[in-house]
C-alpha cells in the first residue's frame, strides 16, 4: 500500500496523464490519474503515508486527508488494526480545491445516517487556513 508508484498484475504501471514517462504516485494514484485525465470529476482515496497527497501533488489535482475518525474506513481492504488504523484516513480527491469541502461534507457522515451536521463553507475560500467547523 506505502509506495510510490501505482502497479497491479492485471494492468501493469499507472502512468501519469501528464507525462507518460513520470508515475502518479502512491495507491490511489490510480484514482488521480482518472481524475486528472477527466475520466472522473472527483473519487476517494486512503491515507497513511501520504497515498492521498503524493498522487494529489504528482497529477495536478487536489485530496485532503481528514482527521482520523471523521471519515469512516469501514468497508477498505485490506482491513487494518493496531496503530495504523488509528492514522488511516479515507478522504475526497478532486480536480477544484472549492470541491473538496463539499465532497467533505458529503463523506464525513456516519454509515446509514442522514446529512444533519454539515461542516460550515460560511466565509471560506481555497487554502483557508482559518476554517473549522460549526458547532
Amino acid at each position: 500500500c506505502m509506495w510510490m508508484e501505482s502497479y497491479n498484475y492485471v494492468y501493469g504501471l499507472t502512468r501519469n496523464p501528464y507525462n507518460l514517462a513520470h508515475t502518479v504516485g502512491g495507491s490511489s494514484g490510480g484514482e488521480g490519474a482518472a481524475i486528472a485525465s477527466c475520466c472522473s470529476a472527483f473519487g476517494m482515496g486512503s491515507d497513511v503515508g501520504g497515498s492521498l497527497r503524493i498522487p494529489a501533488a504528482f497529477c495536478g489535482i487536489y485530496a485532503h486527508k481528514p482527521t482520523g475518525g471523521l471519515v469512516t474506513n469501514e468497508g477498505q481492504y485490506p482491513i487494518t488494526s493496531g496503530a495504523v488504523s488509528t492514522v488511516l484516513a479515507t478522504g475526497p480527491m478532486c480536480r477544484h480545491a472549492e470541491d473538496l469541502l463539499l465532497l467533505l461534507n458529503i463523506l464525513a457522515q456516519p454509515a446509514g445516517a442522514s446529512p444533519a451536521k454539515k461542516i460550515s463553507t460560511r466565509g471560506l475560500s481555497a487554502g483557508d487556513e482559518s476554517a473549522d467547523m460549526d458547532e
